[in-house]
């Protein structure tokens, strides 16, 4: 059996995966106020497949929820060093996601590297 917390390669497509599944929320929920018939359907169409056990996935949240925490005031938490290399795993994921879905200068939203306009305020990028 594979130990997710130590599987740093399958923990960096796991935290991948979570950024684009967050970027696409408000689409995905947008489906869900469709027709009720086919909502649940067209959600589960659209929504990015996951490519590595459940296991990966709950052990970046837990990830995310730390790097919160350790940076409140004072935490003076000490770290294990899976969890101290996690969250630099988690970290490389999340830099690469911002590289590839720059922020709108106008609203500061995210959009994909190739889009040609900003998906919430719909200002053009200059190419």
């Amino acid at each position: 059996m594979i130990d997710c917390r130590r599987d740093f390669k399958g923990l960096r497509i796991a935290a991948a995966e979570m950024f684009v599944e967050s970027f696409l929320r408000k689409d995905l929920d947008g489906l869900l106020e469709g027709p009720r018939a086919t909502a649940i359907e067209d959600l589960v169409r659209a929504s990015p497949k996951r490519s590595v056990s459940m296991g990966y996935y709950g052990w970046v949240s837990y990830l995310l929820w730390l790097r919160a925490i350790v940076e409140l005031p004072g935490a003076g938490i000490v770290l294990l060093a899976d969890e101290a290399e996690g969250l630099l795993v988690v970290d490389d994921a999340e830099n690469e996601f911002r590289r590839q879905h720059p922020s709108c200068g106008k609203c500061g939203a995210l959009n994909e590297e190739s889009a040609f306009s900003c998906r919430r305020c719909q200002v053009e990028f200059s190419r």
